[in-house]
């Protein structure tokens, strides 16, 4: 059984152009929306939302609550069913949107039967639906590489993806 943890970037990254208002985070720290953070860059890199929309960040970080085991979408003959539509560091929420977008006319998207909509729809006392998305393959290269022990030492069960 793999399970599927979700990625979260910093709702006030816009702020954070000018560096006095800059949350410092390390990695491993509890960031703004109560997950751990996995990375964490001094230069601000482009989060793209797959709407047109990009926002400018400082770190990332992965939810501390297991969303369990289910399908990346509802679909196997969508591209956008395909993990990863965009590898890259910053493409993660922006691969969510498509996959949600191209699943949403297939058929009813719960928590329960597509990953990326359990992550679009989980929140926190600190964030909203939507704020949270599946990582790219380079986003979780980057927390596996840096918070793997952390992760895999608070999990229910015994393997991760």
């Amino acid at each position: 059984m793999k399970k599927i943890f979700l990625l979260f970037f910093a709702l006030n990254a816009m702020a954070c152009m000018a560096e006095e208002f800059c949350p410092k985070y390390k990695i491993g720290d509890t960031g703004e929306g109560g997950g751990y953070v996995f990375f964490v860059s001094e230069e601000p890199f482009a989060v793209f939302d797959g709407k047109d929309g990009v926002e400018k960040c400082h770190y990332l970080e992965v939810s501390k609550e297991e969303l369990g085991v289910m399908r990346l979408c509802t679909c196997d003959k969508n591209p956008y069913c395909k993990p990863f539509t965009n590898m890259g560091l910053g493409y993660g929420k922006s691969n969510t949107y498509k996959i949600i977008s191209a699943n949403h006319s297939g058929g009813a998207l719960s928590t329960k039967n597509s990953a990326a909509y359990a992550c679009y729809e989980y929140k926190t006392s600190t964030t909203n639906s939507g704020d949270w998305f599946l990582p790219s393959f380079e986003e979780l290269r980057l927390m596996y590489s840096n918070l793997s022990s952390t992760i895999k030492k608070n999990m229910t069960g015994d393997s991760w993806h």
